[in-house]
């Protein structure tokens, strides 16, 4: 589930950023990719899940983390 979750996180990331799915490295923050405050809401949004701006801007969360915080999220 995790895997479908980050395949999915990482094709949202990339398509928001206007660049190839394998640009984009799960073990690497979204603000590493280039996420900034606005790109995160959208981010958020888009996503649809419980997780906040802040988190997203986290330079040391990786996009796996955060997978890992949805998914979590998601089955609690």
């Amino acid at each position: 589930m995790i895997d479908f979750v980050s395949s999915g996180i990482v094709t949202v990331v990339a398509d928001i950023l206007f660049t190839e799915i394998t640009n984009i490295d799960p073990v690497r923050s979204a603000t590493y990719h280039g996420v900034d405050s606005l790109i995160a809401v959208e981010l958020r949004n888009a996503l649809g899940a419980r997780i906040n701006t802040a988190q997203l801007l986290d330079s040391k969360m990786s996009i796996a983390a955060l997978t890992g915080r949805i998914v979590n999220a998601a089955i609690a």
